[in-house]
């Protein structure tokens, strides 16, 4: 290469590509998420991938993939491949990429032997792999894992490896990205934006919202839905336009389907804030949902506050025995009935000793449908000291493991409006 074409090189604004590594992401036996995760620590910095890639674990392809991403100025962050195993060929792949040897760091080596040591476990050799790093090599700690990522130049890139999985990678993205982006002169942007994440509108009728608001031709707008969740992210086009007023519109048209203003905050979470805000407790007897309610709830930090257990009454015989549902109810009425709801609401609450009660019962299918009951249908109900809320859905179209997602969030929404949106 001349004079004149390193220089351009050297001056050119450097990109981020990410490459996924492994077999089990082209097989489809796993579900590639850290691309995500990447996307959106960048996007929340007024940043974006220029390209994401995925190879399988033979050593050639990830390194001529590696050739390629590298010749331009960039970022390039791979994932997986790290660990102890024959088929973890990301570090042999960067070393022969940059065309320089492995060597085996003996600090990481002890620390991996005391991780062991400390949790009485005999060190297994294969580990040792996980301390090989090309000659060069800046070593990237794993606070999560047995597998340390580590950064090496090749050229003007930089190249920096990442473990595949999912929750080690989010924490090193944080502690590691920044710095990286500083070594490439890759400065985050001031992008001024405004997130939403909402439950309880089609994104077909959201557009048709939003498109509705005043401003909305100044407003870049993206949906992106993750069933029964859209995030919207809001962005001034020039700097005349009126984000915090669009904002505010979008606020007020949404009402209660907005349960968040920001990336982090999770819908389970939400629900848990409203109730330790107004300071009440809930109890749930689920039938459809086969304890999915529970779980969502108990999925956010500080639930004991305010959530203090439930009952999966599936079959008939437990919701009489366990919650006192009378069967002159159930014969009555069926199992998946708005009486039925009624009762398992108010006895979960009274057994409890909770402010609120909530109850599901539906028929998720795709069998049991009766004369006037649909696969889909969906009975809530919401005991509370002014008297029971009770709602009936028809969710038809929807496979076991969404209704039961769908029907948890409906039966949630309905604490969270009856808490901070009385008329929603």
């Amino acid at each position: 290469m001349g004079k004149r074409s390193a220089i351009l090189i050297n001056q050119m604004q450097a990109s981020v590509q990410y490459l996924a590594i492994g077999d089990e992401l082209l097989a489809g036996e796993v579900q590639e998420g850290n691309g995500y995760a990447l996307a959106s620590y960048l996007s929340g910095r007024g940043l974006r991938l220029a390209g994401v890639r995925f190879v399988s674990d033979d050593l050639d392809a990830i390194i001529r993939n590696l050739h390629d991403l590298v010749t331009e100025k960039a970022l390039v962050i791979t994932s997986g491949g790290l660990g102890p195993t024959d088929d973890d060929r990301t570090r042999a792949a960067v070393a022969a990429a940059a065309g320089v040897a492995l060597r085996c760091d003996g600090a990481i080596v002890a620390a991996l032997e005391k991780r062991y040591e400390e949790r009485g476990m005999a060190f297994p050799r294969a580990n040792v792999r996980q301390a090989m790093f090309p000659v060069g090599a800046d070593v990237l700690a794993n606070p999560l894992g047995t597998a340390p990522g580590f950064a090496l130049p090749i050229g003007d890139s930089v190249v920096a490896c990442f473990p595949g999985v999912p929750r080690e990678l989010a924490v090193m993205i944080e502690e590691h990205v920044p710095a990286l982006l500083a070594r490439l002169g890759i400065a985050p942007k001031d992008a001024e934006e405004r997130t939403f994440r909402i439950f309880g509108i089609a994104e077909s009728a959201l557009q048709d919202l939003l498109s509705g608001l005043p401003g909305h031709a100044d407003i870049a707008i993206r949906s992106l839905p993750s069933f029964p969740e859209i995030r919207l992210e809001l962005r001034a086009i020039h700097g005349g336009a009126d984000l915090d007023g669009f904002s505010a519109a979008v606020r007020r048209e949404l009402g209660w389907r907005v349960f968040a203003e920001s990336r982090s905050e999770s819908f389970p979470a939400s629900v848990v804030a409203a109730l330790r805000r107004h300071g009440r407790s809930l109890a749930t007897a689920e039938s459809c949902t086969g304890g999915l309610l529970g779980h969502l709830i108990t999925q956010a930090p500080g639930a004991s506050a305010a959530y203090i257990g439930g009952v999966v009454a599936y079959a008939d015989a437990v919701k009489k025995e366990m919650l006192g549902v009378p069967s002159t109810v159930l014969d009555a009425h069926g199992a998946v009935s708005e009486q039925v709801a009624r009762a398992m609401a108010v006895e979960v609450r009274a057994r409890f000793g909770t402010d609120l009660g909530l109850a599901t019962t539906g028929i998720a299918g795709p069998t049991g449908a009766v004369a006037g009951k649909p696969v889909g249908t969906v009975h809530i109900a919401l005991s509370t000291p002014e008297g029971v809320v009770h709602e009936h859905q028809l969710f038809s179209g929807f496979d076991r493991r969404m209704f039961k997602r769908l029907v948890a969030y409906r039966a949630l929404s309905r604490v969270r409006c009856w808490l901070d949106f009385p008329a929603g």
